[in-house]
């Protein structure tokens, strides 16, 4: 096998299992991974083994992986899906690695909000994992997670976690995470303003988006948040539903300024909201597609 052919072999072995459906993976926000560990539901290990990761792996099902929380040394919750891997180096010698299909530390006192997140690392023995940089990083930058070659076996490792940092096994994954689902929206003859209610994929511009939350009173009051894909945020919005019921506008209050979105929901299924937002006096187009169980 030439080299071309041996990097070739290399990327599909990597790339291969790296396939990986966030699936339940995204349900574990930071709260949830504080409440767990406070509780004792996750197992705190002081080294992860090839054992470990072969019996802890699928533990959440539809996401590959041995599923892994980490306190980082600045005292962040981070999250993480890891496989044991090897990388073909020529016909004769292969060196293992540990490979991070996913992974996401939190900013602290938020929900979802990333501090760092990232996919396919290759973390190979003798590296370290900097879990608040989201990096590879050699000893001398520091880190929270170190590969650990062992000196009898060369293909195996041991993962342990550096200085304060603390490491945690998910052996078996929470129950009701994910929320009540609230049923198919079904829109009558005459159209009410609960229809907005719900929650909606927003695309803003083609430039920006996120996960839309709507909530309207009895008096057409809007409230709700916004996530942004972007960085995990949540942004609050306040509004008012307008005439004719269908039309409606909110406004999103962003860190340094806020956004105001003026729209109308499809009157037929209730499905699509649609119109324009205006942020620093810049008109732009939106469209927010409801989020059915």
């Amino acid at each position: 096998m030439n080299r071309t052919h041996g990097w070739l072999f290399c990327a599909m072995l990597l790339l291969a299992p790296n396939l990986c459906r966030a699936g339940s993976f995204d349900d574990y926000h930071n709260f949830i991974l504080i409440n767990a560990i406070e509780d004792g539901k996750f197992q705190e290990i002081a080294e992860l083994t090839p054992k470990m990761l072969l019996e802890s792996n699928n533990v959440l099902g539809d996401a590959p992986g041995t599923f892994l929380v980490v306190i980082t040394n600045q005292g962040r919750r981070a999250k993480m899906l890891v496989q044991n891997a090897r990388v073909k180096i020529d016909d004769e010698k292969q060196a293992p690695l540990l490979l991070v299909t996913q992974f996401l530390t939190f900013k602290e006192g938020t929900e979802r909000a990333a501090q760092s997140k990232g996919q396919n690392l290759h973390v190979h023995a003798g590296l370290r994992l900097h879990l608040d940089f989201g990096q590879v990083v050699p000893a001398t930058v520091g880190g929270d997670l170190e590969v650990i070659p062992d000196p009898k076996r060369p293909l195996q490792f041991t993962v342990k976690p550096v200085g304060r940092a603390k490491m945690y096994l998910v052996t078996q994954p929470l129950p009701n995470l994910a929320p009540a689902k609230s049923g198919k929206l079904v829109v009558g003859e005459t159209f009410e303003t609960r229809y907005f209610n719900g929650k909606y994929k927003l695309l803003d511009d083609g430039r920006r988006s996120g996960e839309l939350t709507l909530q309207v009173d009895a008096q057409g009051n809007v409230t709700g948040h916004l996530f942004s894909d972007l960085d995990g945020e949540k942004y609050e919005l306040t509004g008012k539903t307008g005439s004719p019921k269908h039309a409606i506008q909110f406004t999103v209050k962003l860190p340094r300024t806020e956004q105001t979105f003026t729209g109308h929901l499809f009157t037929g299924n209730g499905k699509y909201l649609a119109g324009t937002s205006q942020m620093q006096g810049r008109p732009a187009a939106f469209l927010a597609e409801r989020i059915e169980d």
